[in-house]
């Protein structure tokens, strides 16, 4: 979940667990945000620790370790295009194309957004930029969520009211 390549030390894990349990309502591990909320755990990627990535036209790559993502055609804004991490802006953004879309604050900033030297946000959940692609036209940037190291096997899907 946090895009390394390999996940934290046990130790790290051990004292991380014992704090949660000594009652901390939230840490950083591995590049994750872990907050304890109502007996269930949230697991978000910590926005800081985001790099972002270029990507042309026609490529294909993987983002921050999580994400497969792909440009497959030339964005509604110019290029250098880079694939980055969901802020606020774009959220807001994104809220005005696509109303009724919820996501739980602390996952937000892990999500990808694609940005270009100009105009708006690309993104992968409602067919391309906020604007909305042509009835029927192919998004031009996709991603999907392939951790290297998943936290858990296929079909896991955590409840999302435990963020």
């Amino acid at each position: 979940i946090g895009g390394r390549r390999w996940p934290p030390r046990g130790r790290r894990v051990a004292r991380a667990l014992a704090a949660l349990r000594a009652g901390a309502g939230a840490l950083t591990l591995g590049g994750c945000r872990i907050a304890a909320r109502g007996g269930a755990l949230c697991v978000a990627r910590e926005a800081a620790a985001i790099p972002p990535l270029p990507l042309a036209a026609g490529e294909e790559a993987h983002w921050d370790g999580r994400f497969a993502v792909a440009l497959r055609a030339p964005p509604p804004c110019a290029p250098p295009w880079r694939v980055v991490r969901l802020d606020d802006r774009a959220w807001a953004a994104l809220r005005r194309a696509a109303p009724d879309l919820r996501a739980p604050p602390p996952l937000r900033p892990g999500l990808p957004v694609l940005r270009g030297l100009d105009g708006p946000p690309v993104f992968p959940y409602i067919q391309g930029c906020a604007q909305g692609p042509a009835r029927g036209a192919e998004a031009p940037f996709a991603a999907a969520f392939r951790p290297r190291r998943p936290l858990a096997g296929p079909g896991f899907a955590p409840p999302p009211e435990a963020c």
